[in-house]
């Protein structure tokens, strides 16, 4: 009789421990894009704080500078311009629409616009100065010609104080990069696609500091922004 008993309630507790489970995965995979949006926003504001070694990483990239590097390095850091980055959203947000896929086109549209605004009110709020790189972190010799001065996307110049945190290239790329990624988060090739967006958006970050053009912690508040303002679009809206 015991034994009937204890082997009724450990099924029942077994019934309800996976129901439980069951409703608690349920509940997290939809508040996931909550949870992204509560850790961007602190990982944003302790980034805000600064590295130690900010000022370090930008010299020792200085000194191993070679014009070779900086004509690769340009075309990389490009791909996070304002304006590549508004003319790719454009661009596919037009072959979504010819696609049909409305929804879609007008939430990579709205991501990255959302980034682009809030970016420059943090970079406003905080007011990192811009990196200064150190007179003792020289490029290398001189190398050809034809890689001495590589074609730059000049960022359009605007009548405000101009600061570092967070940068600008790479939250634009990580915003447009991570709409792309999740347009294909059904497909079959999905783990390709999110690895060569990451790819792209490391690069993009990377080049911002070989460049001297942003520390370690903006490039890291730029993807931590973009990670943010995607998850805040994920939490109101879900397009189909």
């Amino acid at each position: 009789m015991l034994s009937v008993a204890g082997g009724a309630a450990v099924h029942t507790s077994t019934a309800v421990s996976s129901y439980s489970v069951r409703m608690f995965q349920k509940g997290s995979a939809s508040s996931r894009p909550l949870l992204g949006l509560a850790a961007g926003v602190v990982v944003l504001a302790l980034l805000s704080l600064g590295f130690s070694f900010d000022q370090a990483a930008v010299d020792w990239a200085q000194m191993r500078r070679s014009y070779a590097l900086d004509f690769v390095a340009t075309l990389i850091t490009n791909l996070g311009s304002p304006l590549v980055v508004l003319l790719l959203a454009f661009a596919g947000s037009g072959v979504l629409l010819a696609l049909r896929r409305g929804r879609l086109a007008a939430f990579l549209l709205l991501n990255v616009l959302l980034v682009s605004g809030l970016n420059e009110g943090v970079k406003q709020l905080v007011q990192r100065p811009v990196v200064q790189v150190s007179p003792s972190s020289k490029p290398a010799p001189p190398q050809p010609t034809v890689l001495r001065h590589p074609v730059i996307i000049a960022t359009p110049k605007l009548p405000r104080t101009v600061y570092a945190f967070p940068s600008g290239h790479s939250a634009g790329s990580a915003a447009v990069l991570l709409a792309l990624a999740f347009f294909g988060r059904a497909r079959r090739w999905r783990g390709w696609l999110w690895a060569g967006c990451g790819v792209l958006a490391v690069l993009v970050g990377l080049s911002r500091v070989y460049l001297g053009a942003h520390t370690p912690s903006d490039v890291l508040g730029g993807w931590a922004l973009a990670w943010a303002c995607f998850c805040t679009l994920r939490v109101w809206w879900r397009p189909a």
